[in-house]
């Protein structure tokens, strides 16, 4: 979206909005911060991917100080989903069934990785149950 629909969108005068993306662009160390609001919208996943995609298009990313910074009730549910603790996806969203992404982590990590999405919570629970799973360990959670 350029800086004129956005404005057309949003009600931000234009200059402003140019103003602002400069400013983080230029930074010497910018963050981003955003809460609860940015995830609970319609568009919520498009719009943790737009805050992202920012962030590694400046370079805002890896360094000190900058980066990504969600700021939730429970910060290490947004955390450990972005660096792909999540049953399907590797980090950065990436998903484990296709072929071309796999191979790319396998050769990166020096690893042959299985083409199915891992379990869920509530899966891992129900397979300790049935004898499926040997081991659970819970760290910093209420299941």
């Amino acid at each position: 979206m350029d800086a004129g629909k956005a404005s057309k969108t949003t009600g931000v005068p234009k200059e402003e909005i140019i103003k602002a993306a400069l400013l983080y662009a230029r930074g010497a160390k910018p963050s981003i911060f955003y809460t609860m609001g940015i995830t609970q919208h319609s568009h919520g996943t498009q719009n943790v991917f737009a805050i992202a995609n920012l962030a590694l298009m400046t370079g805002n990313l890896g360094r000190e100080s900058t980066g990504v910074n969600p700021l939730r009730g429970q910060n290490n549910v947004q955390g450990a989903t972005d660096m792909g603790c999540i049953p399907n996806q590797y980090t950065g969203y990436q998903r484990v069934d296709l072929s071309p992404i796999r191979e790319k982590f396998e050769s990166a990590w020096g690893r042959k990785l299985s083409d199915k999405p891992g379990l869920t919570a509530t899966e891992m629970t129900n397979a300790s149950y049935e004898g499926k799973l040997k081991a659970l360990y819970i760290m910093g959670e209420n299941p």
